[in-house]
């Protein structure tokens, strides 16, 4: 992403930083307990803060405008060189509810 940047000075990056859904397949027991589902959420967002961390100290807040869908563990880099990052948050959303059943909700700040 960091080179991708480098040779494209104008981009923002939207994705979804853990793309495992919880099923029912990913424990070994036939239907989740509580506990299980849980413990599989904690871990998705282990992976989730992990991420957030490495792309704070890549992408400094003054280039990218760092905004995050911890439910949906969407995370969205808005380069601030773009002159409405609000359009394109809603360009996101339009794209997101069209394309999948994700509702992309960013946490509040």
């Amino acid at each position: 992403m960091l080179d991708y940047w480098t040779r494209n000075p104008d981009i923002s990056f939207a994705f979804y930083a853990v793309p495992r859904n919880l099923k029912e397949g990913s424990i070994k027991k036939p239907i989740p307990s509580e506990r299980d589902i849980s413990i599989l959420k904690r871990r998705e967002m282990s992976r989730f803060n992990i991420f957030q961390y490495a792309m704070l100290n890549i992408f400094h807040p003054d280039d990218f405008l760092q905004r995050r869908d911890t439910k949906n563990s969407m995370y969205v880099l808005i380069n601030k060189r773009n002159p409405d990052p609000l359009h394109l948050i809603e360009q996101l959303h339009k794209y997101l509810r069209s394309h999948t059943d994700l509702i992309f909700e960013l946490d509040e700040d």
